[in-house]
């Protein structure tokens, strides 16, 4: 028997020449059909190369977020957001004029609407809103989005009414006697992670989904 290898741009196949008996002939009076099986496990990245696909080497980088200014990330946020909620069969509205701290409504279905403002953050750090633009009732929600350098986007949605009773994760200023206006907070550490963890945005858009659902 003798084998052949057939390099293709796609595969690699063994081909074996079948060596048949004295006499032997296919009942049609042709030859033996020659059987064929694939050769050995072609690594990955060959795989990847062969069909133009990129390779470690020359893979575009993703999630470089370091290179994006303040207002790209922001706009990359909030249109993320957006899409998420999309997704989950909310039907999303833009405000006109953002004179209120609100970037967009969304609400399910004929459920009601939410009132939604978003912030974000490349590294772990503060982010506040102003008191006059987020008021704490049961429709308005924070969606963060956290933007850690190699790494996809977390989101959180956190109701307004989390700082109904303010912790060191969750602050309330009211900078009495300064020029900084009130404001309400949420402190962002690796420490801190395990209470925000509890509002991520999977777990409070299904949950609001199953209300307007159930």
């Amino acid at each position: 028997m003798r084998s052949r290898l057939i390099r293709g741009w796609w595969k690699f196949i063994w081909v074996h020449d079948v060596a048949f008996g004295e006499g032997s002939r296919h009942p049609a009076g042709m030859a033996e059909s020659r059987p064929w099986t694939v050769g050995p496990q072609v690594p990955a990245e060959s795989r990847r190369r062969a069909y133009g696909f990129p390779t470690e080497r020359n893979a575009v980088p993703r999630f470089q977020w370091n290179t994006l200014n303040n207002q790209q990330v922001g706009t990359y946020t909030e249109y993320f957001v957006k899409m998420e909620l999309t997704m989950y069969g909310f039907e999303v509205y833009s405000t006109e004029v953002d004179d209120r701290g609100i970037d967009f409504v969304a609400r399910k279905d004929r459920g009601p609407f939410i009132e939604i403002q978003v912030k974000s953050l490349r590294t772990y750090g503060y982010v506040f809103m102003q008191k006059t633009k987020f008021e704490l009732r049961t429709n308005v929600y924070l969606a963060l989005g956290l933007l850690f350098e190699s790494q996809p986007p977390r989101l959180f949605l956190v109701p307004a009414t989390t700082w109904f009773i303010p912790n060191e994760v969750f602050v309330d200023h009211n900078y009495e006697g300064l020029k900084s206006k009130p404001e309400w907070g949420i402190n962002i550490s690796r420490r801190n992670m395990p209470a925000l963890e509890q509002f991520a945005f999977d777990t409070m858009i299904e949950a609001l989904a199953n209300e307007v659902d159930g």
